[in-house]
């Protein structure tokens, strides 16, 4: 029984794989092992124009951006309950042509979303 304990106290911390040390609440920074990050919380541009994504590459380009040095992670978290953002994206249609085709869209979305989410 004795030997099966020390098993258990010798395993692998968790937090050995967290780069991360500390978070200050008030900058909002990371600081990790030997850098300091941070995080950007943002939505997909559903519909942008190829003049904002080549802005967007732009402004990920410029050394004075993202310096040489520096490193950029993106991640894509994937969820069903989307209404809140079909909702606002509807908002933004104007013209009743362009209403109707964002109905026929928002509809097909969250169906979608439904089907293949769960």
């Amino acid at each position: 029984m004795n030997a099966s304990i020390h098993k258990d106290f010798d395993r692998e911390r968790f937090s050995k794989h967290f780069v991360y040390e500390s978070y200050d609440d008030e900058t909002q920074l990371f600081f990790n092992r030997g850098s300091i990050g941070f995080v950007l919380l943002a939505w997909p541009l559903v519909g942008a124009s190829v003049s904002a994504q080549n802005e967007i590459a732009e402004f990920l380009k410029s050394d004075e951006n993202l310096p040489a040095e520096s490193s950029l992670q993106v991640l894509m978290i994937g969820s069903n309950n989307i209404e809140n953002f079909l909702s606002n994206w509807q908002s933004y249609r104007k013209g009743e042509i362009f209403i109707e085709l964002a109905n026929k869209r928002t509809e097909f979305l969250h169906d979608q979303a439904q089907k293949v989410g769960s």
